[in-house]
């Protein structure tokens, strides 16, 4: 069975790492970077920029039967995915590329990202010269790059965030905690606005200006979706991503697995969760080689911890929540074991 996997993060790196000395599976990896990268320490690169040599892995160091292309992906169908290079036919696809933040502003210039290593070492170089820092949207990565430049560099920084509370999706306690933390370390947050214009200056929806040297982006998950040609609107969901079967099918595909933060699941866009994606996806495919039908994937419970600078975090927990200098020791383990698991 021959497998095409478009994407090398959590879903794609650990599907790989089983299937590298399985016999009866002909995988490609299909990867820009060639690299895995754990993004939930994105944020740290921004004051420590030699933390990458402890987040990033080459696929190449931890698969050594698999094809690797580090090419660009130009176009997916239902037959063959399409690289800068070659065209790839497949007996089974599996799509985890990754979600991403689209800079919504006409003009991008002096804004930045925190969604890869290379988007954030070009965020770093502004952020140097920078004095004042305008941060685009309170959720997971809005507050956590908020609260690492906070703690860890001498800036001035505004926080503008469409809705009444930080990490709105989470229980309030979470985001009265946040809110404290960044206000504590001189965070001026802008609830209930958004910002829509940069002509030198940035522009809120509600007419505020905020005068700042650059910004970084953290506003409005997306994914991709123009990289698949052919395929009906019914496989994309309503608000954003693709629609899977309960075994993590693409809906109407049998031959294509979707997994990662692109799947339109009700479930948070975390690493673990697209870790449990891969697994299952692994085990299916096993089953199929074996003539059997995929098993339906089942939503895991798993802490959710939202870092807080290096000392201070929130976890979050089956309706629990644990604040303080807990949370970030878990977050640094969790680091390091996801690295580890994949190496050895």
């Amino acid at each position: 069975m021959k497998v095409v996997i478009v994407g090398g993060g959590f879903c794609g790196s650990i599907l790989a790492k089983k299937l590298d000395r399985e016999d009866q599976f002909k995988t490609l990896l299909i990867d820009h970077d060639g690299r895995y990268e754990y993004y939930p320490s994105l944020p740290k690169l921004l004051s420590e920029p030699s933390l990458k040599e402890k987040i990033t892995l080459d696929h190449s160091s931890f698969l050594s039967e698999i094809e690797i292309i580090k090419e660009g992906v130009k176009k997916i169908t239902s037959e063959s995915v399409k690289t800068e290079n070659r065209s790839i036919d497949f007996d089974r696809l599996v799509l985890c590329f990754g979600a991403d933040y689209p800079i919504r502003l006409g003009n991008k210039n002096n804004v930045h990202k925190v969604t890869s290593i290379r988007s954030v070492y070009q965020a770093r170089k502004a952020l140097v010269d920078s004095d004042h820092i305008l941060i685009i949207g309170g959720g997971l990565i809005g507050v956590e790059t908020a609260a690492e430049i906070a703690e860890e560099l001498n800036k001035n920084i505004t926080l503008v965030h469409p809705h009444e509370r930080l990490l709105e999706r989470n229980p309030i306690e979470a985001s009265e905690y946040a809110e404290r933390f960044l206000k504590d370390r001189g965070v001026n947050i802008l609830f209930d606005d958004k910002v829509v214009e940069n002509h030198g200056a940035f522009m809120t929806e509600k007419g505020k200006e905020v005068d700042s040297d650059m910004a970084i982006w953290a506003a409005g998950l997306s994914f991709r979706g123009s990289l698949l040609s052919g395929f009906g609107d019914d496989v994309f969901s309503d608000r954003w991503g693709l629609k899977v079967d309960d075994t993590l099918k693409l809906r109407g595909h049998d031959d294509i697995y979707v997994g990662g933060d692109i799947t339109s699941l009700d479930e948070e866009k975390t690493g673990h969760n697209a870790d449990v994606h891969g697994k299952r996806i692994y085990k299916n495919l096993k089953r199929e080689s074996r003539g059997k039908e995929p098993k339906k994937y089942t939503k895991s419970n798993a802490p959710m911890i939202i870092s807080l600078g290096r000392k201070d975090g929130i976890m979050l927990f089956e309706g629990k929540i644990l604040t303080g200098g807990f949370p970030a020791v878990v977050k640094k383990l969790l680091e390091i074991g996801a690295v580890q698991r994949l190496r050895f």
